[in-house]
């Protein structure tokens, strides 16, 4: 019995991540989720773009193209039904690519100095775990600084429903 909402597990689905969604430890759980599928995606690219391009240059095409997924994912998943500031989130998307770009070739150039040939699937290692390290500093920001809530604002849980992922927002 659907009830007139679809199927059974898509309303338990549903309701699931609408109570995650209502306090810091269950977004952070949703955002920890995304950031590594996230990760796994990146280096998966990184190996695939390695044998075509250089280490640099595969690193800053694999983060660009996951930055930007992984933001979308963050803002229609975990921060669904909270006042975005778009500028800040824009702005939040541009230092985390900039931040992972130097961090992650900060390790492969460490990485580098400690094996002369470390092969890409060691690379691909370095760079997941400095994104590991970013993904912390980057739910903080998200959460404090661009989807952050007035003091005693609560949103209404019809507010927080599973947003479709690429729907693009209606003007307001």
């Amino acid at each position: 019995m659907t009830g007139g909402r679809g199927p059974q597990w898509t309303v338990r689905a549903r309701d699931v991540l609408t109570a995650m969604r209502s306090g810091a430890a269950g977004q952070a759980v949703l955002f920890a989720v995304i950031g590594g599928l996230a990760t796994a995606v990146n280096a998966v690219v990184y190996l695939l773009l390695r044998g075509t391009f250089p280490t640099g240059l595969a690193n800053v095409l694999a983060l660009l193209l996951t930055t930007i997924g992984s933001s979308l994912l963050h803002k229609r998943v975990v921060f669904t039904g909270l006042r975005e500031r778009p500028l800040r989130m824009h702005l939040q998307t541009a230092a985390t690519f900039l931040f992972y770009c130097v961090s992650s070739s900060a390790a492969l150039v460490l990485l580098g100095l400690v094996d002369d040939d470390p092969g890409s699937f060691a690379e691909a290692l370095a760079v997941a775990a400095m994104s590991t390290v970013g993904g912390v500093a980057r739910f903080v920001a998200l959460r404090l600084w661009v989807f952050r809530r007035a003091r005693g604002h609560r949103v209404a849980p019809e507010a927080r429903a599973v947003a479709p992922i690429f729907a693009v927002p209606r003007e307001r």
